[in-house]
């Protein structure tokens, strides 16, 4: 059994993502042994941290130009 904890923090100008997988059970390398909350917790984290980066983004940046001619 896992138990992850995933952290979001507001800061001023950004927001912090962390994850504490203490609770993990681990091989004998010290790397996280694939559990499905282990599995789940690491795409929680990667969604977080990918909005955390698109927030950053300025919205013309986040918007292609029309190539549709009229």
């Amino acid at each position: 059994m896992a138990k992850v904890t995933i952290t979001l923090e507001d800061n001023i100008d950004r927001v912090t993502v962390s994850m504490d997988m203490a609770g993990a059970p681990s091989n004998l390398l010290g790397m996280p042994q694939p559990t499905r909350a282990v599995q789940m917790s690491q795409t929680l984290f990667d969604l977080a941290a990918v909005d955390a980066k698109l927030s950053r983004l300025p919205a013309c940046a986040r918007q292609p130009s029309s190539m549709t001619i009229h």
